[in-house]
């Protein structure tokens, strides 16, 4: 691992102390902050699935990270940065991403995440932009890409069109966060794709 990869993994580690150590094994943190940590504007956290759909399972995961928080920042601070758990959807456990809870660490907005994907790599091949789709491995640190996953000032690549409407509204503000563009067929693609004029979406 280079310097850069080092760099990286420690200034995002400290993070998955919001988790409790039995559930590392299916924790990962991804995305912006794993990319670039100081230009990131959160933090998330993913737990992947055991492989059970049930709400029991997703009410099981809820409760331990629950509990655990509770322990982390205790409730006698004077300054206890704020959680929220949000509210159990019926389609939850089935999702390709829910927010669990939400929180604050380290100056930066976290977001607790589940998904119905078992692995890491099943969850990075549904990012939608190939510059965010980098993962950091508890304990090892080591940081997981795919084949398809570009640096930051590389030309950013749509990975997948499920939602064009988000991704051209994310695209947008990826290029201006990392100074870049998108590939050229990738962005006529995606605009055809939209169900509304790119005007109308939100930045």
């Amino acid at each position: 691992m280079d310097s850069s990869y080092v760099k990286r993994s420690k200034a995002v580690t400290p993070f998955f102390n919001l988790i409790p150590e039995s559930m590392h094994r299916r924790t990962v943190i991804a995305g912006g902050a794993v990319v670039s940590f100081p230009k990131a504007k959160d933090v998330d956290i993913w737990i992947l699935s055991c492989g059970s759909a049930s709400c029991m399972a997703e009410r099981a995961v809820r409760s331990t990270i629950r509990e655990h928080l509770h322990d982390f920042f205790g409730d006698e601070d004077f300054f206890t940065p704020e959680w929220e758990e949000k509210t159990i959807d019926v389609d939850y456990a089935n999702a390709d991403g829910r927010v669990l809870f939400t929180t604050q660490y380290l100056g930066k907005k976290v977001q607790i995440l589940g998904t119905r994907f078992t692995t890491v790599t099943e969850l990075l091949t549904h990012f939608d932009l190939s510059v965010h789709q980098a993962a950091l491995l508890p304990g090892s640190g080591a940081i997981v890409e795919l084949c398809s996953t570009t640096q930051v000032g590389e030309v950013i690549r749509v990975t997948n069109y499920h939602s064009p409407e988000h991704t051209f509204a994310r695209a947008r503000k990826l290029c201006q966060r990392y100074g870049t563009t998108v590939h050229t067929m990738d962005l006529s693609r995606l605009l055809l794709a939209q169900p509304t004029a790119p005007e109308e979406v939100e930045g």
